[in-house]
């Protein structure tokens, strides 16, 4: 069973709440995100967000999306 979260504000709540590791190299993500319009992203009111995080490892760099993210730490 996957986390229920189908919007940015939950995802938030999830994230801060977790914090989880860089999907790459396992180091713990940096405590901010980014996002921007996607089709398929998280709903932020009546638009969708595609919401990510950059691992600030300077040797990974990684961007974490918050489908990869959710789908590590299923419930």
């Amino acid at each position: 069973m996957s986390l229920d979260v189908k919007t940015v504000e939950e995802f938030i709540k999830w994230f801060y709440k977790k914090r989880p590791n860089c999907i790459m190299c396992n180091e713990k993500l940096p405590s901010y995100f980014s996002m921007y319009l996607h089709n398929s992203g998280l709903m932020l009111g009546n638009i969708k967000m595609w919401v990510y995080v950059t691992c600030a490892n300077a040797n990974c760099n990684y961007q974490n999306s918050f489908v990869k993210l959710l789908n590590e730490y299923k419930v």
